[in-house]
This record gives C-alpha cells, structure tokens and sequence, in this order.
C-alpha cells in the first residue's frame, strides 16, 4: 500500500511538470514539495464529510416552536446534498439509540436499520448505545447486519467473553473509498473511533474497559496517514477533550465531535506546533442539523488535506419527508402502541408555554421534582438537569412528550426506564453532599440540581475553585480527592462552619435543616445511580441500606401528576426561591415576556411590525442590584437576529430600540420594563426576538440573563 501510494504520488509530479514548475526542495530525499502559487493543490479534487451526532432515535420533527429535525426529512436532504457531492460520506459520532420513545422498539435495532435507508457510513459507538451493556450492543448489530461500520478504538477487551465477535462488529477504524477527479485515483477517508472517556461511564460497559484515547488514537492516525488522503476522529466526546484529542494526535485532520449537544455553526480550528491546524465540527443533537465539511485533497500526498468549509444544514419543513421512512415510522409508533398503550397519540394535558431547562433554577426541574415529591408525599425531592434531556412545548401533551423529556435509561429485559425511590437521609449527610457538589463548577454555574420542598442559598464565587467532577476523578485510581477525602477524620462536617460553607442557607419545609434529623427523599434512579457511585469512592457517604425503590418508571411519575394538574401553567410551577446565590442574581424568565402587535404592513414575503414589548426583569439573589443609568451599569437590550429562524447560523444581532436601565432591585423585586411601537421588519412564520442583561455588576450567576421568545406572525 504504501509502495503504492509512492508511485502513484511520483507519476502526479512527474505529469504536473509540463504544466507548472515545481520548486526542488532538498533535505527531505529529494521530494518535490510544491507547485509555485499551488495551482495544481488548487485544481485538486474535493471531498465532503457530512455528519451528525446524537440522534438518540429522535426520528420525529420536535414541538419547539421552530418545529426542527425529523429522520424522513434528513433522508431527503441528505440524498439531495450527495447528489450534488458525488465524493461524499455520511457518519455519525455516536448515542444514535438510546434517549426517546422510538427506542422502545427494538431497543437500537431499528435504528440501524433506519440509519442504513438514510445512508450512513460509519457511526462510532457512543456511551448511550452500550448504556444497556456490551452483550446487548452486540446483540442488536448481530441482529440487523448494518451495511455501516461502527467503529471503537480505545477499548480493552481481554476480559470480555465475547472479544472475537466485538473485533468483527466494531472496529477500530474504518477506511472508505472515494472515486476522484476525472482521470484521478480514488480517494481514502480513514475514521477513528473514540468511545466516550468519563469514568461515570465505565461500569455500563464493564468486563470492557475503556482506555484514555490520546496514545491509541495518535498511534492509528500516525499509521493510518501513510493509507489514507484524510484521517478524521469520530469522538464521542465532548469540545474540551476533542481539542485535546486534536493536540494529542497532530496526524489527525480533524475531529467530528459529540457528546455535550454543542451546535457550532463554524468549525473550531485547533494550532498545532509543527502540524496543520485541526478542525473540530459538532452538530448539536436529536437531528435538528445535517453538519458538513468540505475537504480539498493533494492526490500527490506531499500536502495535507485543506479545509474549505464547515456549516450546519436545517433540517425543517422545507425539507419534505421521504414518504418510506415516514411508513417506517409510523409502523413503528403503531407497534409500540399496541404493546404499551397510547403514547404517540393520547392526551395528556396542556402546556400553556415553553417549560424550559435553562437557567439556575428552571421549570422543567422544579416541574419534575415536584412531580416525585407529590407522588411520595416526601419532605424533600432532588434532580439533576442533565438527566431531564428534554422540555415540554406549548400545546397538548402526550405520553411520549413525557418519556422523551425524561427517558432515563430504558431497558429492554425489564422493560422500563429509570424509576422512583424513597430515600431517607440524614440533614447532616444531605448538606455535606450539597456543599461537596456545588463545590464543583458545573454544578454553581450550569445551573445543574433541581429541588422541591426546599429553599437554599449557596454562594458561587467561592464554588468556583473546583473543576468537574470527571476532571478530579483523573487518573481513575485510588489516589483522587474522594479517596483522600474518606481518610480525612471529620470530613463529613467540613462544611459545618459558615466560613468554610457554600452553602449558606438550606431550609426544608420552611425550615433550617436539622443535622441529625432524618428526611424522606424522594430520588430518580438518575440520582440513586450517582449516589451509588460515589459510595464506590466515599464508602458510606450516602447511606443507602434505606433506599426503597417504588417500581414506578420517573416519566410515568410526572405523567401521572401532570394529569391531575390537567394544564401546565406558570402559576403550578413556583419558581424564584428554591435556588437563590448570595450576590444579587438579576434574571429573565420566558413567560414573563411578551409582545402586542399596533400596526403591521406586508409586501412580498416580509413585512414591518410595530408592537408593544413588555419584559419582567428579577432579582432572585439576596443582596440589592447596581442601579443602572446612562453612564452603565444593568441594561436591558432587544436583540433582533438578521438570520430570522435560521439557527444553522451564527445569529447577526442589531438592537431594537434602544436598551433600558434596569434600576437597583431589592431581594425578590422584580420591574417590568416595556418598549412601544418598535419597529420590526419580520420574515414570514415564527421569528426570534432575543432579551438580554448586559452590563451586570456584582452577579455571580448569569445562566437566566439571556432569553430568545420565538413569536408567531
């Protein structure tokens, strides 16, 4: 191969010789390295990498107002973009299964299988496609055959039974031919599979261990560079470790990255001492973007492939939906159906706005874990974010909204996603374990626990001193701050003292928490998992010998309470004191915004738009806000984006009107600030208008100070 490659190289030089002049380079055996100007790299052929990452079988267009993804309309895009780019590959860097209602059938089965109608090549495996084990992973590709490669290189398999069968299904790498320009030889795409390096992780997939990826994946793209005119990372990991990954391995082109649902709408380009820069794509989740990357080739091989462009593709309804994946779907809902009952097509209740995730404390949180507190009629209930991957949208409200809102990890023997516990917990464990986490930076500034039946206050600026939780649990050995932490004598009443304290407030039922009082807890297995890992670092940290599971799946818990609340409105769902910093923390909510069209005239396809705008404006901390005045402070900013509801772009702001001084606000006030007659030139259908803090002083926390309301026209 490599022999090959040589002569193949050395005949382009030699034919290119009657049509440029080359520039004779001495110190590396004589090569010709390049042509004056590069007109022959210029002429070179081209290739186009297009992606996704995600997917979590959301096979159906979402109910947020811009009505994005759907797989029967991406099989349509992809097919016209490949048609118009005959050298092209489409792949995907993993979590295509788990994480929705369509995952019900067949449990990641017919997912390949739509994923061979649409086309794809290669799909690394991601932490939620082995989430069920690695005895199901290979049950569901030993199943269906995928005509795709799915490809895995940083793992151990020697004390895995099944490691022969694992080396046929999933491999390392994956070489793809391309055919090239006229009169030229094929082109060769290697991709590298990265499986997702989070120690949470690891147990899912255990007797196989997960490696760190930086040697393995330097080690193949170095070996891979002399096979292949481009070597490309398919990582199931997240932009910080991608960069790394980019730096780690300089043979690698780029990196198509996953994992943290990050939508980049431009490549991010990685320096590299003594290599090209890398590129890094992602293309957020659930299918809502087609990602691609345009790649020009050296056929000579003296150069490194050039990146031309990297962009992001909608997918919405002006795409039509390929009526055989539609039949395939609709065939499948059916199915689940008639096994578990109305879920596609049932009714719930109704949402009267957007319950949204974002924000220090947020409604789908407090939604949720009042949900579990109700069904328990517990003191207290505790969520993460994170694990509640998806919200509830205006408009009526099903089954499958709620499984697909709160998925947990479904499994096929059992039959059922996470469940309910009952958990009671001692006020002195519960407030060390809230100081520990919120000691971390993902937890104070992502905005990440959700509560019910309680208030707290915790102060960011001294939380942010400690990195992730998966940064300090590196290496994984015994000698990490939880090992150390368990030898330390008294290290449960750490934070005792107000001091030493991040929490500086925590109150259940009205209440100061009592240190040895015992409080019932009501807990998803999303926690209870969590809980039971720590446990493996802190012996004992969290007694769990109480631990009382209910049966009862965590989605069907919030259905269950959602049906008798029967609408979902702001006023059922108290937020602005569950979680509250120390400093001022000035905030937005989308229900407290709202606009009132006074005049509007259209022509052709766009339109002007005078409306009234009126926005709540709060301060949920506990000290006073700056005042803001014309020479700064706190402004209140309209932010229209040129790029209207095209999100696959990077938005282009101008301010509407002209931005507003937010007065100094005491603890728990709030002003309402409103805008008459703006002027909006509007495109047809729904349109983004984004509010904004700018210029807060004194805030520690500032996830809810920027909202986008999409309106109707």
């Amino acid at each position: 191969m490599i022999m090959t490659r040589f002569f193949r190289n050395m005949s382009y030089q030699v034919a290119a010789i009657t049509k440029h002049f080359f520039v004779y380079t001495p110190g590396l055996g004589g090569v010709l390295l390049g042509v004056l100007g590069s007109p022959a790299f210029a002429e070179s052929p081209t290739i186009t990498l297009f992606h996704t990452n995600d997917l979590h079988s959301r096979f159906r267009p979402d109910k947020g107002p811009l009505g994005l993804g759907g797989i029967a309309r991406m099989k349509t895009l992809v097919s016209r973009l490949r048609k118009q780019s005959p050298s092209s590959l489409l792949v995907d860097s993993g979590d295509w299964s788990e994480g929705s209602a369509h995952y019900l059938s067949g449990a990641g089965r017919k997912t390949l299988q739509l994923m061979d109608s649409i086309g794809y090549d290669v799909a690394v495996i991601g932490n939620h496609d082995w989430l069920n084990g690695p005895d199901h992973l290979l049950s569901i590709l030993r199943d269906t055959r995928p005509k795709l490669t799915a490809v895995a290189a940083n793992v151990s398999l020697e004390n895995y039974p099944q490691a022969e069968e694992f080396k046929r299904l999933i491999l390392p790498y994956s070489i793809k031919t391309l055919p090239g320009a006229p009169g030229q030889p094929a082109l060769r795409v290697a991709f590298i599979g990265v499986l997702t390096y989070e120690f949470i992780y690891d147990g899912y997939l255990k007797p196989i261990k997960i490696e760190e990826p930086f040697a393995v994946t330097r080690e193949l793209a170095t070996r891979l560079r002399k096979k292949a005119d481009v070597v490309v990372a398919l990582s199931h990991n997240g932009i910080k470790l991608n960069q790394s990954l980019l730096k780690a391995a300089p043979e690698l082109d780029g990196v198509i990255g996953a994992h943290d649902h990050a939508k980049l709408t431009q490549a991010i380009e990685v320096e590299r001492a003594g290599a090209p820069n890398g590129w890094l794509v992602e293309a957020g989740s659930w299918g809502r973007y087609l990602g691609e990357v345009q790649l020009r080739v050296d056929p000579t091989g003296l150069r490194r492939p050039e990146l031309l462009k990297s962009q992001l593709h909608l997918i919405n309804s002006e795409s039509t939906e390929d009526p055989a994946i539609v039949a395939q779907l609709d065939a499948m809902e059916a199915q689940i159906e008639r096994d578990g009952g109305p879920s596609f097509h049932d009714h719930v209740a109704a949402c009267d706005f957007e319950v949204s995730r974002e924000g220090l404390e947020n409604f789908m949180g407090s939604f949720t874990t009042d949900a579990y507190r109700a069904a328990l009629n517990a003191d207290i209930a505790i969520d993460h974010t994170n694990f509640i991957s998806g919200e509830l949208h205006q408009g009526s409200v099903t089954s499958a909204d709620l499984f697909n809102a709160n998925p947990g990890v479904y499994n096929p023997v059992s039959k059922k996603a996470w469940t309910l516990y009952s958990l009671p917990i001692q006020g002195k464990t519960l407030k060390w374990l809230l100081n520990f986490l919120y000691s971390l930076k993902g937890f104070s500034e992502g905005g990440s626990l959700n509560f019910s039946g309680s208030d707290l206050v915790f102060d960011p600026i001294r939380a942010r001193t400690i990195g992730s939780l998966n940064d300090i649990l590196k290496p994984r050995s015994s000698m990490n701050l939880f090992s150390q932490l368990s030898e330390q004598e008294g290290w449960r009443d750490a934070y005792e003292s107000a001091e030493e304290s991040i929490v500086k407030t925590f109150r259940i039922g009205g209440e100061e928490v009592q240190p040895e009082r015992f409080y019932l807890m009501a807990t998803p297995g999303s926690i209870v998992e969590s809980l039971r890992l720590l446990n493996t670092y802190v012996p004992n940290a969290v007694p769990l010998d109480q631990l009382r599971d209910t049966g009862e799946e965590d989605w069907r818990v919030m259905k269950k309470y959602l049906t008798q609340l029967q609408t979902l409105s702001p006023e059922k769902i108290q937020i602005g004191s569950r979680i509250r910093t120390f400093q001022c923390d000035l905030g937005l909510r989308i229900p407290d915004i709202s606009w009132k069209v006074s005049r509007s005239s259209t022509h052709a396809n766009n339109g002007t738009v005078q409306a009234k705008i009126q926005v709540v404006v709060r301060n949920s901390g506990l000290t006073p806000s700056v005042p803001g005045s014309s020479l700064g402070g706190p402004h209140l900013s309209l932010l229209l984006n040129e790029r209207g509801a095209d999100t696959a772009q990077a938005p282009v702001f101008h301010a509407v009107g002209e931005s507003q001084p937010i007065p100094a606000l005491f603890p728990g006030e709030s002003i309402t600030l409103s805008w008459d007659a703006i002027s909006l030139t509007l495109s047809q259908g729904v349109y983004p208008l984004t509010i904004r803090i700018d210029g807060s002083v004194g805030e520690a926390n500032t996830s809810n100070d920027e909202i986008t309301q999409y309106f109707q026209r």
